[in-house]
This record gives C-alpha cells, structure tokens and sequence, in this order.
C-alpha cells in the first residue's frame, strides 16, 4: 500500500500521522467507518493539499472519485453539541475532538463553526489548528475564488463546509470529507452532520489504520 506521512506537531512533540491512499470499509455504518479510522480532516487536508493540491494522494482519490462518481470519507473526529442554536455567526459547540480516542486525540473547547458555505484563507489560515472548523465561510463560490487566488490556492478546488443547524448538549456527530456530487472534480468538501448510527452507503469510506513496510510514502511536514 502506498501512504502520506503527515509530520505536524501535536502538544510539545513531533508526530507523524499516516495515511493510506487506499479507503476502505464501504458501505459500513459511519459509527464503524469512524472507529476503523485513525486520521482527521486536518490530517487529510493536510495531505490532499499539499503542493496546492497536486499530490499522489489528492490524485488517488481524484481516480476513486472518477470511477464512483462520489466520494465520502468519514473521519476519527467528533463534534459535541453545547445546546447553542445555529445565530448568524455560526453554531458554537462544546467541543471538537480531533482523532477522537486515539493517543493523538486533541481537545478544542468551545469553537464556534460559520455559516454553511464556501471556507476562505484568513490571516490566521484556513483552518482552526488541528480542526476541521474554518476560520471564515462566504456565501458564493465566486468571492471564494477571488479569496483562494489572492492566496495562491488553486481556485478550482473551492470547497464547502455543512454543520448542523442545532446539537443538543454532549450530542455528536462525526466529520466526513473530500466529496462532491458528480461534478467531475473530487472538492474537499467538509461535512460535520454524519449521524454516527446511520448507515453508510457504497460511496463512503474512511481511510484504515496503516501497515508496516509501506510500499510508497510521501512525506508532508506542518
């Protein structure tokens, strides 16, 4: 198998988070898809990514996305509800739990994620560390290209984010990425919605764990 090593520092210490460019499990419950996973949507940006998107890996889920027409990977990472409503700033939630039971488990209390729709660079980057929360979202793909080009990013991978518009106090919902519905290029789309208990359909995966003595790596430093 052939895998991505993501080297980002995670606390005080430098960790190396491995991917494997082969998903896995389909069909599967998204609670089963999620527990056979060890990576985060960080993570999977992070590789996906890398050399503003052109990369072995963000190019082996291009061919998976070709050949299926849709592609969906569920990811380690929950979110956990405050009992906040969804305001015109965002829904903020109690908690989101990066790789969530693993030793590379992170902690990020009381985020709030924007609005749905097209997440854009800010002077803080894209992301919140470690998360798959942005920084900022904007209403059309039109202003998020203008964003992304201003910034070296390749505009034709403007993507969305989708979160559910209210979550009970302490209810999750998983994190899936790298989707799109039949348009041809496989978008890093996120969506933090994924029931854990609904039941996976053919075109979602997650990545599994990796294997000793890979047979190609490409390495990604943070």
């Amino acid at each position: 198998m052939s895998y991505a090593e993501v080297h980002r520092t995670i606390g005080d210490q430098q960790r190396i988070i491995k991917l494997t460019f082969h998903p896995a499990y389909w069909g599967k419950s998204y609670d089963d898809l999620h527990r056979q996973t060890p990576v985060g949507v960080n993570d999977i940006w992070s590789a996906g990514s890398s050399n503003n998107f052109v990369n072995p890996f963000m190019a082996a889920m291009q061919d998976i996305h070709d050949r299926k027409r849709f592609l969906c990977l569920i990811t380690r990472d929950v979110i956990v509800g405050s009992g906040a409503q969804r305001d015109e700033k965002g829904l903020k939630i109690k908690a989101y739990k990066t790789r969530a039971g693993t030793d590379l488990e992170t902690v990020h209390n009381n985020l709030v994620i924007p609005p749905d729709g097209y997440f854009v660079p800010t002077k803080d980057g894209i992301f919140h560390p470690d998360t798959g929360v942005p920084y900022e979202t904007v209403g059309t793909k039109r202003e998020a290209r203008k964003r992304w080009e201003a910034n070296s990013l390749d505009p034709e991978y403007v993507s969305r984010i989708w979160s559910p518009d209210y979550l009970k106090d302490g209810e999750e919902k998983y994190a899936g990425c790298i989707s799109s519905l039949g348009e041809g290029k496989c978008y890093f789309d996120i969506r933090l919605n994924m029931t854990p208990f609904e039941r996976g359909i053919k075109h979602v995966a997650s990545l599994p764990s990796h294997e000793p003595n890979p047979a190609f790596v490409v390495r990604i430093d943070e």
